[in-house]
Formats: structure tokens, sequence, C-alpha cells
């Protein structure tokens, strides 16, 4: 059998049309009046602490003294503290912190046993979380969540865990976290004055499925829009525009390194 070049042509054309990229998109952009990135400098955390001290001390005025300082664990390895600040005096907004277990056991794990189903696994727990009483309090926190989402994404983290102190877990369950423990009991945590707290998780690799499937009102937040105030990804990307090449880093005492550090 043989084509002519006008058939050859048509098939050809036909191919090209079927396989035609959609029409490319640029995500909606949405400005914050707040900017959120990692507390890097003593400064930084130092507002994160002020911010912290002062959210605890209206509900636990106690435990919210002890806060007026860093914690040990604020200056470990594994633990990364998340500042928001507002952007027309930078004052802090809100802040969060989050505790790995790659290198050492979760702080919270001091006072409880987790269930088979968790242990040797990538968590992460979420503990401080904290915002400036006002109408932008919710907005903030959706955005602390946020950061905190893309964050344990990129540490391929599979579970973060969060002690929750009644009625506040209902925020949580809200944001479709689920029990650890299936008697849904408050367990006393020796890091808040072994206050009650239920102990709840969330998925993270599922979460834009679960929210997609239930229409959940955070899906539109969380995955269609693109939020440039939310910079918790900024050093990394910074870091990957340099040349890779052994050069030193300051207080790296270890052998020269050949990839950016996060």
């Amino acid at each position: 059998m043989t084509f002519s070049a006008q058939t050859v042509v048509s098939i050809d054309s036909s191919v090209v049309t079927d396989l035609d990229p959609p029409l490319q998109r640029t995500p909606k952009q949405v400005g914050l009046p707040f900017r959120v990135r990692i507390a890097r400098t003593e400064e930084q955390l130092q507002k994160a602490i002020e911010i912290r001290a002062e959210a605890y001390t209206r509900h636990l005025p106690a435990l919210g003294e002890t806060l007026r300082t860093t914690e040990h664990v604020d200056l470990t390895p594994d633990c990364l503290v998340i500042l928001a600040e507002s952007k027309s005096d930078e004052l802090p907004v809100g802040t969060m912190r989050i505790q790995t277990n790659f290198h050492a056991p979760l702080a919270m794990e001091t006072s409880i046993h987790l269930p088979t189903n968790f242990r040797e696994r990538p968590l992460a727990a979420v503990s401080r979380l904290a915002v400036k009483a006002g109408p932008r309090g919710k907005m903030v926190k959706l955005a602390l969540f946020k950061a905190m989402h893309r964050y344990c994404i990129a540490k391929q983290v599979e579970w973060v865990l969060i002690g929750a102190r009644p009625p506040l877990e209902e925020t949580y369950l809200g944001l479709d976290f689920i029990d650890v423990f299936p008697d849904k009991n408050p367990r006393p945590l020796a890091t808040a004055k072994n206050l009650p707290h239920r102990i709840l998780a969330f998925e993270i690799a599922t979460a834009e499925r679960r929210w997609h499937e239930i229409d959940h009102p955070l899906y539109n937040f969380m995955i269609n829009r693109f939020h440039p105030d939310i910079e918790i990804f900024n050093s990394v990307s910074n870091r990957w525009l340099q040349p890779r090449a052994r050069r030193a880093v300051p207080g790296w005492d270890g052998p020269p390194l050949d990839s950016p550090l996060v």
C-alpha cells in the first residue's frame, strides 16, 4: 500500500492535534497581609517566643510564663520554628514548631507510647502553635498549616502528630486529623505541664486526594492557590541557584559539602 504526500501530512496533523497539551494557566496568586517563613535568626526566634508566650498566657497563664524563654527543643537539629509576621510593621502574628523524629524520638514520646503503626515511621510533631488574637487569627493559622504541609511533603514525612487540649481538638478534626488512640481519651503531656491532650494525627501523602474527594473547604487554599508570602522554601531555591561546588559553610566542622544545605 502506498500513501500520497497529502495523506501522510493529514495523518501527522491529526496525531499532533490529539497530543496538543491543554492551554497552560498560571496558578492564581493570593497575597496575604503577613509573611510566613522559617525563623533563622535569634531576632526571629525571639519574635516567635514572644507570640507563643502571649497566646498561651491567655488560656494557660502558668504555662505561658514558662514559655518566655527559648526551650531546649527549639535548638535541636530536628526542630523548625515557623514565624508569621505582619507586613505593615513586622510584628509577630503567629508561630508553629515542627519537630521530626529523624534522629531522635519526638518530645511527646516521653509521655506516650505510640501505636505500632506509627513506630519506626518518618513522623513530625506540631507544637507551640500560637496566633495573635484578632480577626486575622484564623487566616494565620491556615497559612502556618499550609507551610507545615509543604515542608512535610518535602521531608517525606508520613504522619504529623499533635496534642490538642479539649475543646481545641475540634479545630484539628476540622482539618481532617484523626485520633491516634482508638479510645480518643486525652493523655497528659510532660511538655505541657502534664495537662491532658487528645493525640491526633494527619496523613500527609493522602491529604490532597482526601480533601478533593470530600470537597473540603481547605482544598482551594491549600492546593489551588499560590501564596507567595508563604516563604517556607525560599532558602532552598536560593541555594540551588548556586553552582554545585565544594565550598566552606560557616559553623560546619565537617568536610566541605558539594550540595546545598536546607
